[in-house]
């Protein structure tokens, strides 16, 4: 279902996943925002599709 990322896309989740990392401030919006400034949009896919069904420990309830 899902295409593989290129080599260079792959770099590109890498440097999305430390970005997100680096922003814990941002509100969801904020950093999608930011995101799509910054990153193309399959290397985004591919990262908030890796993410779906994780919630994050602070949000968990």
């Amino acid at each position: 279902m899902n295409e593989e990322l290129s080599p260079q896309e792959s770099e590109q989740l890498q440097r999305l996943v430390e970005f997100v990392d680096n922003q814990p401030d941002l509100s969801e919006d904020e950093l999608l925002d930011q995101m799509e400034q910054q990153f193309p949009r399959r290397v985004i896919d591919a990262f908030t599709g890796a993410m779906t069904g994780f919630a994050p420990p602070e949000t968990a309830s």
